[in-house]
């Protein structure tokens, strides 16, 4: 019989310690954001039972302290007072969470980099 002269592409070598170190290093990476969002949202949580717990003590006061005869204009300060407060906790809040999500966002851009790096290699 003759020999076919019918020629197939040749196929790079696939590496597959590499693809395994791909995959393991976007596991590891996800393990890291999980953590992240994890550790961000324990933070907010303590804080916001503080936060219940101080309002509950703030209230509980203004009651105590509370004296009809008093003028409205003497609890403004007081009045003034908390809402400078509840402002500082949600600005707090906000910058905390612009904080959480740009570490996730470094994470996530970090090993996507890495990973474009990685397969260009692979294809190589």
């Amino acid at each position: 019989m003759a020999k076919s002269s019918i020629s197939y592409p040749s196929f790079p070598a696939f590496n597959f310690d590499a693809a395994v170190a791909l995959q393991k290093a976007n596991v590891e990476a996800a393990v890291q954001v999980q953590k992240i969002l994890a550790d961000a949202f324990q933070a907010a949580w303590q804080q916001h039972v503080k936060r219940v717990e101080a309002w509950k003590v703030q209230v509980e006061s203004a009651f105590k302290a509370f004296d009809p005869a008093k003028k409205p204009e003497a609890y403004a300060k007081d009045a003034q007072s908390a809402v400078e407060g509840v402002i500082a906790e949600a600005k707090s809040a906000v910058e905390q969470g612009v904080k959480t999500h740009s570490e996730v966002a470094q994470v996530l851009s970090d090993r996507f980099v890495a990973n474009l790096n990685e397969l260009k290699s692979l294809a190589a």
